[in-house]
């Protein structure tokens, strides 16, 4: 009798401790705090332009992590009456002290007044802000 009155308990005990921690996981909230990555992949890239005498000239700035990360840009006729402004982020190689740097770009093209543009960060369309 105290052996089944022991096993009974051993296994309410058992079922009781696995729902506790079925429930207890899986529900803490996950806490999607944007990182460097992720704000300026979402986030739209502010570009200035001006043109003058057929040239379309582009800058802008960019947040980067590190003051050893490079950034580079070109404005690139890809066809008659569109731009591709390209962005390029290069993380350094080896050791650097992360601190976010702003960094400055600048790219110029030679097209037609009303071309069309489209930015690109890393081989990937972007949404711009264009002034």
């Amino acid at each position: 009798m105290r052996i089944r009155i022991g096993g009974v308990v051993f296994v309410l005990l058992v079922i009781g401790g696995v729902v506790f921690f079925a429930t207890r996981t899986g529900t803490h909230e996950s806490l999607d705090i944007p990182t460097k990555d992720t704000a300026q992949k979402t986030a739209p890239v502010a570009v200035s332009h001006t043109f003058k005498k057929g040239v379309h000239t582009f800058t802008g700035e960019r947040v980067l992590g590190t003051p050893c990360d490079t950034l580079g840009a070109e404005a690139v006729l890809v066809e008659e009456g569109r731009v591709e402004v390209r962005i390029t982020e290069t993380p350094a190689e080896g050791m650097c002290l992360v601190r976010p740097t702003t960094m400055t770009f600048s790219a110029s093209v030679e097209a037609p007044e009303n071309a069309s543009v489209v930015v690109l960060v890393n081989g990937e369309q972007q949404e711009a802000i264009i002034e």
